[in-house]
């Protein structure tokens, strides 16, 4: 059940409320967006693996400030987006161009599947739809944080109960102005240990801003070249 302290915590998405008229009009807004949160099928489609940009990973000791182990992670990047993920998960990019990461067997108790999208949507509006999605369910909503992601405020949930074989959940919306990233993250209660993992994985994410994309190259104006050749 979702409590109090949740709105609260919303609010600060631009979340008044969650009112049943506020929550048809989210949505509406977001009717054509694909398969979101709380449409996920955790029975993902063979989707061709990524290649990979070349990986910088940490040696097998490495060790973090703290003097604990850092698990060895590589780097996925488009022209939208780069995270980190545990080296042996594997990439997967749907036709839409949706960002799917992936570990163990499907149809085990050690699969995890993460989902990835860019919505041009502003966050309140997104979190508001999901939330009452998740509640819709059946599932159990909560504990819930706010956290910094990509110098951006971002809110992150934690599900449970889910009516699918991936019962557990981890949502995190990182909020850019009238655009949200939702990362989703679905695994199964027996392998609550892969939590630390996903985590990390939301927390790495950072989203590639239009000023640091290549420019398109456009031919030279005619009068230009005068004098050139």
């Amino acid at each position: 059940m979702l409590m109090n302290s949740t709105l609260l915590a919303l609010a600060g998405f631009g979340l008044v409320s969650l009112q049943p008229a506020q929550i048809a009009q989210a949505k509406d807004t977001l009717a054509s967006v694909p398969a979101l949160a709380g449409d996920l099928d955790p029975a993902v489609p063979e989707l061709p693996s990524e290649d990979l940009p070349s990986e910088d990973l940490p040696s097998e000791d490495a060790l973090a400030e703290d003097g604990s182990a850092v698990s060895p992670t590589a780097n996925y990047s488009d022209d939208r987006m780069s995270i980190d993920y545990p080296v042996s998960w594997q990439i997967a990019v749907s036709p839409d161009d949706n960002v799917q990461i992936l570990d163990g067997t499907k149809g085990s108790p050690d699969e995890v599947v993460t989902e990835i999208f860019v919505v041009d949507s502003p966050p309140g509006v997104l979190i508001n739809a999901n939330i009452d999605s998740f509640i819709t369910e059946g599932s159990a909503v909560g504990p819930y944080g706010q956290v910094t992601i990509d110098d951006q405020e971002a809110f992150t949930i934690w599900l449970a109960d889910r009516p699918v074989a991936l019962s557990r959940a981890i949502a995190t919306f990182i909020g850019y102005d009238d655009q949200t990233v939702l990362l989703f993250s679905s695994f199964t209660p027996e392998n609550e240990a892969v939590e630390e993992h996903l985590l990390e994985l939301h927390n790495s994410f950072k989203k590639v801003a239009d000023a640091e994309l290549e420019p398109e190259s456009t031919p030279e104006d005619d009068s230009e070249l005068e004098g050139v050749l």
